[in-house]
């Protein structure tokens, strides 16, 4: 009697459980993503009007990331689903973002890419391409690359068959010249700032350099966006913008044009894709 009475509460716990489990477990794979994505403003591009896409993140405060900007181009050109966490203002809180990913299912076995494009808004970052600039990649402590590991060694745990991608940003000045309004012929306002190009490009070289430290993929952005800055006079190939106009339109100054979103997402796509 008492093994048939044990007999009889196995089978309703698992009944129970079956019913509990099953349907989590089916679940999982529709919020599972095959491309998920990080970054600053210049990947989110949020508040583009008529053009919000709210952040996938189920334990965040509501985001609202452009559903033309380049993860969105890139994972539509790649053929992939896509959670794009990145969010205007992303800095020391990446953890958050990541972790949230994780938990909501977004980040696992299914997931091919995940990519970064981050640390402009991250004060370690910059502390290391000056550091660098002076001795050149010598090991040392790096906030930076230290929550980049965190993260990457968490993405690994769950999706250990996903590449991890790190990107740096396009070039806004060239030859040490910002081009503050470029609005056609007579509507031209520079202005010198030494040592502005050099620093970028200091900076765009270091996230290459902690890319490698880190063991991931890394997609040169910077040096391909090259004669797409700001002051190109051309604004199809005018990719970054300090102050926005009518022929480059951009969501916010100093940001990448809706042209630069496109290239962006040409270079990653095709780096991805090789």
């Amino acid at each position: 009697m008492k093994k048939k009475f044990v007999r009889i509460i196995a089978t309703v716990a698992g009944a129970i459980l079956a019913l509990t489990v099953a349907p989590v477990a089916q679940a999982l794979p529709n919020y599972r993503r095959e491309m998920v994505t990080f970054g600053d403003s210049f990947t989110a591009n949020g508040g583009t009007p008529g053009r919000g896409s709210p952040s996938p993140g189920n334990g965040l405060k509501a985001c609202w990331n452009d559903t033309a900007n380049w993860p969105h181009q890139t994972a539509a050109a790649l053929g992939y689903s896509l959670a794009d966490y990145s969010w205007n203002g992303t800095s020391v809180w990446l953890d958050a973002y990541v972790t949230d990913a994780i938990i909501s299912g977004h980040i696992g076995p299914n997931t091919k890419e995940v990519v970064f494009m981050y640390g402009g808004l991250q004060p370690g970052s910059h502390v290391d391409a000056v550091a660098n600039a002076a001795a050149p990649n010598i090991p040392k402590g790096s906030t930076y690359r230290g929550l980049l590991d965190m993260q990457f060694r968490k993405i690994r745990a769950v999706a250990p068959n996903a590449r991890i991608t790190m990107t740096n940003y396009l070039p806004m000045t060239v030859n040490d010249v910002a081009c503050i309004v470029n609005a056609g012929p007579g509507m031209r306002v520079n202005t010198l700032v030494p040592g502005a190009t050099t620093y970028e490009e200091t900076y765009a070289r270091e996230i290459g350099n902690a890319a490698a430290a880190l063991n991931v993929n890394f997609i040169d952005v910077h040096t391909k966006g090259k004669t797409h800055d700001a002051c190109q006079p051309n604004p199809a190939l005018r990719w970054t913008t300090i102050v926005p106009t009518p022929d480059a339109p951009a969501t916010m100054p100093a940001h990448p044009t809706d042209a630069g979103h496109t290239g962006m997402a040409n270079i990653i796509t095709s780096a991805l894709r090789s």
